[in-house]
């Protein structure tokens, strides 16, 4: 039998209303059909034409860096860039007991950028570079957005929108830079390539102060701008053609080890700790015909399960 106290309860109940807060607050959305949570499903204008494939598959693109290292080994010198348009539809649509309301999201269309480039130093050694970002994920609700959550008790706020403290909304961004190098064996049926990752995030919150009575660090818990961390992990990919009609891919990204967001230390646990999960992902490409080319993906991404600052 495990016994609770009345303070880890309250504990558990204080962290429930921010998690409910920060989970309106960021994904009041309908389906988002182009991300794997806050990742993006490719990156890179042929990885998203691909519905994000290509473990396996480097299509001859240096943006093959942000999904398997290895697969640079295979790419032609290049400097390539693109822009992607990212439209997602965010809103709240709510009925029962506390109240009819709805609301969209003001931020509505986000232009994602990405840059890499690849250079062959011998037949079997490249090096490159990458960078991309997560993003779009953002919402704003207006002060005058629907109430879901009306402001009671002393020190509450009765401002209107969401959650009747005025605007209400988030942003996160993350920027990767991964400088690469890969190198063929076998006579190239065999490729194996490394990256270290530099990151770059930033985080606002709005419109959360009718829940400063359940934070630590209220000074800390919403409407201070963008606060902005760094961090680092690596990545690691390896591709293999078994047959000359397929070839296998595997990679993996460690966990990237963040600076904590101090201006949000009050909303996040561990003073503002917001790190990046890591994930792996594995997959096969097989060339059907000479212009044909079938390929299946798995991704894991190993989210953590972090409490709220309560």
């Amino acid at each position: 039998m495990e016994l609770t106290t009345g303070e880890e309860r309250g504990m558990t109940f204080k962290r429930t209303l921010l998690a409910a807060a920060v989970t309106g607050a960021v994904l009041a959305t309908g389906t988002a059909h182009a991300t794997n949570g806050y990742f993006s499903h490719g990156y890179g204008v042929k990885a998203k034409g691909m519905g994000g494939g290509g473990v396996a598959f480097a299509n001859n693109s240096a943006m093959v860096i942000a999904t398997n290292p290895a697969g640079l080994a295979s790419v032609d010198n290049q400097i390539t860039g693109d822009l992607s348009l990212f439209r997602p539809e965010r809103g709240y649509d709510q009925s029962g007991p506390m109240g009819d309301a709805s609301a969209d999201s003001d931020s509505e269309s986000f232009l994602i950028p990405g840059l890499a480039a690849a250079y062959r130093l011998t037949d079997n050694d490249t090096v490159g570079i990458a960078m991309y970002g997560n993003g779009g994920m953002n919402t704003d609700f207006s002060a005058d957005a629907d109430t879901i959550v009306p402001g009671q008790g002393p020190g509450s706020v009765n401002e209107g929108g969401t959650y009747d403290a005025g605007a209400a909304g988030v942003n996160l961004e993350q920027l990767f830079i991964t400088p690469t190098y890969a190198r063929q064996f076998m006579d190239g049926d065999l490729s194996i390539g490394v990256s270290a990752v530099i990151v770059r995030q930033k985080f606002r919150a709005k419109g959360l102060g009718n829940f400063a009575g359940f934070s630590a660090d209220q000074p800390n818990l919403t409407n201070n701008g963008h606060d902005v961390s760094w961090g680092y992990g690596g990545k690691l990919g390896v591709t293999y053609k078994p047959t000359d009609m397929l070839t296998l891919g595997a990679s993996y990204q460690s966990k990237m080890s963040m600076d904590e967001f101090d201006d949000y230390a009050g909303l996040f646990a561990e003073g503002g700790d917001f790190d990046i999960p890591s994930t792996w992902t594995v997959g096969l490409a097989a060339d059907i015909t000479d212009s044909v080319t079938l390929t299946f993906d798995y991704q894991r991404i190993n989210y953590w399960v972090s409490g709220l600052n309560g």
